[in-house]
């Protein structure tokens, strides 16, 4: 991290309104965890260039992991009137909704998403997931049980395999914590590393 954010901030004393750059260096600050530093970082951003929309939504979520639901909701709100059309959008209100523990409302946009998605394998995978995971988090662990199957389903038939194992990882997670059947993960875990080496699973899976 710190010999990319060297190489961008001397990219950016040369070239200050480098659009790409200021994004990267926002996105190693947020997985830094320096979620105020990444936020002003796509702030500076979209002052220079205000029509791209990945630049709000990184305003929005890391808004969102500084627990400045207010702040969030406003950006999210912008967004909307600016780019009503953005497919990224309904995610980023159900993230929200999600954060704030409001899970009647994240479900909701869930199903909204999958409605939406009209069948594309791809664009189910997040619903679904988000739905098992707030089902698995409220116990309802027979309905996230089956949003999980759901999931590996779909990851299969879109050749996602970075996706199926997290999912597969969840479900094990499942039998583990709330199923009290450790030897079940287990065998689950093992029998998705047999079949899929991490070494053959491609980098950005």
């Amino acid at each position: 991290y710190e010999t990319a954010i060297a190489a961008y901030t001397r990219l950016l004393e040369r070239y200050p309104d480098d659009v790409p750059a200021l994004n990267n260096l926002a996105l190693i600050y947020q997985d830094r965890r320096q979620f105020a530093v990444a936020e002003s970082l796509f702030t500076r951003a979209t002052m220079i260039d205000s029509t791209i929309a990945n630049l709000y939504f990184g305003i929005q979520g890391n808004q969102l992991l500084q627990g400045r639901f207010r702040d969030s909701r406003r950006t999210l709100d912008l967004i909307a009137r600016r780019f009503p059309t953005n497919p990224v959008l309904l995610g980023e209100e159900m993230r929200d909704a999600s954060a704030q523990q409001h899970w009647e409302e994240a479900e909701r946009q869930a199903e909204t998403m999958i409605a939406a998605a009209r069948g594309d394998t791809l664009a189910l995978i997040d619903p679904y997931e988000a739905l098992a995971g707030i089902t698995m988090t409220q116990g309802r662990l027979a309905e996230a049980e089956r949003h999980w199957h759901t999931q590996l389903t779909l990851s299969a038939a879109a050749g996602s395999r970075g996706r199926q194992l997290f999912g597969l990882l969840q479900l094990a997670r499942l039998y583990q914590r709330y199923r009290n059947a450790p030897e079940r993960a287990l065998a689950l875990v093992d029998s998705a590393l047999a079949a899929t080496p991490l070494d053959s699973v491609l980098p950005g899976d």
